[in-house]
């Protein structure tokens, strides 16, 4: 082969290469959306595809900041969205500015002899803080957070309770679930008694566009696991309750499973006949004791869906988590 020939062979080859990597680094992310976590020393973040679903507040909140100071709160989760983007939560919503989206809060207790409510602010006998960033997986992902459970007796503020929260998120088809484990602990050498009472407990307040303003006339839809409805299903033992409705002209929706190993399950849940809100409370028929040192562990598996609701799903979710 004559060298100039030789030549252009080297530099055509060289040109195919380089014609080669260049199409090769410019093929887009065919990646597919997935979650992730970040923190940012106020909140920490559950994102898909960069957008936050779940807002966990590590920082002290107040909204509007017009609000009494009592109400100002931190660990709890708001805004809860759904892979679309709809908000499902209201964090301090205008007629129950103590509701803070998902939240965990005993009503009627009695500590030292005296009557202490963590759950209505309002009434400055008690209320719950985050306390400190446990730890941060971000291959799961998943977070763990501590929380105190502040009572005020005697001109005194003492740490009744110490919370462990475990949150993980698991991305689904077209939905994803996040499970949140609460272990409760009685850290002051004096008991706390749970007493009997009608709510308090694990609280889901639901979207502003469910309420209408000034007037308790709920906007969204509600079943459990029994097919009972707002009105029907208060004070009943589901396996599970969901809380569905139009977000920006589109359904979105939230299921809650408690777990089998939870206190007394199935649970009494609480839900509003008027208000976009349930909880599930252990202690509608019987006090409960939590003795110094004592552990409460709870568990609950959250489905997070956009649409209808897909009661296939929920029980499916149901078998696999509790199996």
């Amino acid at each position: 082969m004559p060298k100039y020939l030789n030549v252009s062979f080297v530099m055509l080859s060289a040109c195919i290469l380089l014609f080669y990597i260049a199409c090769t680094d410019s093929k887009p992310n065919l990646e597919e959306p997935s979650l992730s976590i970040k923190e940012d020393g106020s909140t920490i973040q559950i994102q898909f595809d960069g957008q936050t679903i779940l807002n966990y507040f590590i920082a002290t909140q107040l909204v509007p900041d017009t609000l009494a100071e009592y109400y100002k709160r931190s660990g709890f989760i708001h805004p809860l969205k759904t892979l679309a983007g709809k908000t499902l939560t209201d964090g301090f919503p205008f007629d129950h500015a103590h509701q803070h989206g998902i939240f965990n809060a005993w009503t009627k207790t009695t500590f030292r002899n005296t009557e202490i409510d963590f759950w209505n602010q309002q009434d400055q006998l008690g209320t719950v803080r985050h306390k400190r960033v446990i730890d941060i997986k971000p291959s799961v992902p998943s977070f763990r957070v501590e929380l105190e459970h502040l009572a005020f007796v005697n001109n005194d503020t003492v740490i009744v309770l110490e919370e462990i929260w475990d949150i993980s998120a698991i991305l689904k088809d077209n939905y994803y679930v996040f499970d949140l484990t609460s272990t409760q602990t009685c850290v002051s050498e004096d008991s706390l008694i749970l007493n009997k009472y009608l709510y308090g407990g694990l609280a889901f307040r639901g979207s502003a566009e469910w309420n209408v303003e000034n007037n308790y006339d709920s906007l969204c839809y509600f079943t459990t696991s029994d097919k009972l409805n707002q009105v029907e299903g208060n004070h009943t033992r589901p396996k599970w309750a969901s809380m569905y409705g139009k977000i920006d002209d589109k359904l979105a929706g939230i299921a809650i499973i408690p777990h089998p190993s939870n206190l007394r399950y199935p649970s009494h849940i609480r839900v509003h006949s008027s208000m976009p809100y349930f909880c599930f409370n252990p202690t509608v028929d019987s006090d409960f004791i939590f003795n110094s040192g004592m552990e409460l562990i709870s568990k609950y598996r959250f489905v997070v869906f956009d649409g209808d609701l897909n009661k296939n799903t929920v029980e499916n979710e149901l078998t696999n988590w509790t199996l």
